[in-house]
């Protein structure tokens, strides 16, 4: 069966704005420009993600500079790093790898980013080529929405996600509207 993950998040119902994010010590900031709403948010049934209960935001590095990395950075630079190739490569760093720990598991098709020091996750980077969202070689961001600042989550609307992600098979049943069971990474 084909897959038929998406390459991007779901279309935008209203503007696209700038938001920022980061770990809870304060050492990973951030900014993104998306549409985070409700229908853009889904939740991943593999075991990371479930066990961190992490909500997804997906979107495409291709499009736009849609995330900049504001800290960490690197020493002497004083300017920010957009997009997720410069991010992920200033992140392989030594210097940088102190503060933020970059994790993969199973088939490593992403590298998870936490703060080394009070362990929240705050993004993740689709390795181009072997992750199912970065197929066409294109960089694939996800950020931990839960991370997201001053993100209001209160309203009944944010009670069912947009959809859920088949991440212990794999994905190979890609985003559905019920939850996903079974399955190993």
């Amino acid at each position: 069966m084909a897959s038929t993950v998406p390459s991007t998040t779901t279309p935008p119902s209203n503007p696209t704005s700038h938001t920022s994010g980061g770990c809870h010590c304060g050492t990973i900031r951030y900014t993104l420009t998306t549409s985070l709403t409700p229908s853009t948010v889904v939740r991943c049934s593999c075991t990371h993600c479930f066990k961190h209960g992490k909500l997804a935001h997906l979107l495409s590095d291709e499009s736009l500079p849609t995330l900049t990395l504001l800290s960490p950075l690197p020493s002497g630079s004083t300017a920010p790093l957009i997009g997720a190739a410069d991010i992920q490569a200033a992140l392989a760093t030594d210097e940088l790898k102190e503060k933020v720990g970059g994790y993969q598991y199973g088939k490593k098709v992403m590298t998870h980013y936490f703060c080394r020091g009070c362990g929240v996750h705050t993004f993740t980077i689709h390795v181009p080529g072997v992750s199912p969202f970065a197929a066409d070689g294109g960089l694939r961001v996800g950020i931990n929405v839960n991370a997201v600042d001053g993100l209001d989550m209160s309203g009944e609307e944010w009670k069912v996600v947009g959809g859920y992600l088949d991440g212990r098979g794999d994905f190979k049943q890609a985003v559905g509207k019920v939850p996903y069971g079974g399955g190993s990474w």
